[in-house]
């Protein structure tokens, strides 16, 4: 896996068996759907008793945005062209400052051409930061235009 993808895990404090997990899902990715994989999101949320939830694991690459829904309970793999084919964004920031912190929330979703289904991040605290890049890179970098 990336190098980077285990600094991301750190500041998330991501459990070892869900490292692991995410190891397997990379590795379907680039070795069975040969996906060249350059970036990673972990969509996360914190629920009423205060635990965080990690819940969607997104890879991408220059062309592709994957999901595997579930990552940790599941083996749930699929993919979405992105590349200039997102025709719809949306964002929803709650307690967003310049720089989040723990009460901060962020979701987004996409749609891109052709699909009726929206892809979907969300994301809590420090992770809001790491939403916000991939949004930029991946999302508002991808809106087609006519």
């Amino acid at each position: 896996m990336i190098k980077s993808f285990f600094i991301y895990f750190k500041s998330l404090n991501l459990p070892k068996s869900a490292i692991e997990k995410v190891e397997e899902k990379y590795n379907f990715y680039l070795n069975i759907a040969k996906i060249n994989i350059e970036d990673i999101f972990i969509s996360n949320y914190v629920n009423k008793d205060g635990t965080t939830v990690y819940d969607s694991l997104w890879f991408f690459s220059k062309e592709f945005a994957v999901e595997s829904k579930s990552f940790i309970t599941q083996d749930n793999y699929d993919c979405t062209f992105i590349k200039n084919n997102i025709i719809y964004w949306e964002c929803l920031p709650k307690n967003m400052k310049e720089k989040p912190d723990d009460k901060s929330r962020l979701k987004i979703g996409f749609n891109v051409l052709n699909l009726k289904e929206i892809g979907e991040f969300q994301a809590s605290g420090i992770n809001c930061g790491f939403l916000i890049r991939i949004f930029q890179k991946y999302i508002a970098a991808n809106v087609k235009l006519k």
